[in-house]
């Protein structure tokens, strides 16, 4: 019996070994900033917007999945050489075994160096597509305020 527990904690031993490993391995040898043009794209596709990310992206992985974006600017699709919003870094980050039971736990949401120009919310109105709701949303916060 005793034979066994010592097998059974070498194993968990081993496998605990094997996660440490890959998680090491895996913020590592993976590089986000392969990843900006896809990045773009999506921002673009899905949200109607230029996402200009000059600056590096950084990440880690445990106990928080964490991103940092640096020295990063965003435009409206129909005018972007005018972005609306530039920021020296944003960064972000939740919980991981959280996530493993759908339960999403955020630690903040950091951001320095924000700049802002304003936009009209005709302006807004007029770039909404129904995939993009963050135009509603700032429609009826002022309809709320108002």
């Amino acid at each position: 019996m005793k034979a066994f527990g010592k097998v059974l904690g070498l194993f968990f031993l081993g496998l605990l070994l094997l996660v440490v490993a890959l998680g090491f391995a895996l913020t590592h040898l993976f590089d986000p900033n392969d990843y900006k043009d896809e990045i773009r794209q999506i921002a673009r596709d899905k949200a109607n917007l230029e996402l200009d990310l000059k600056g590096d992206i950084g990440w880690s992985l445990f106990p928080w999945l964490g991103l940092e974006l640096h020295d990063t600017s965003i435009a409206s699709a129909a005018t972007p050489t005018k972005p609306f919003a530039d920021l020296q870094m944003l960064g972000l980050s939740v919980r991981v075994l959280p996530l493993l039971r759908k339960d999403v736990q955020m630690s903040a949401i950091r951001v320095e160096g924000l700049s802002l120009d304003p936009v009209s919310y005709t302006h807004l109105r007029a770039h909404e597509t129904g995939r993009n709701l963050v135009c509603r949303l700032l429609l009826l916060k002022k309809k709320h305020i108002s």
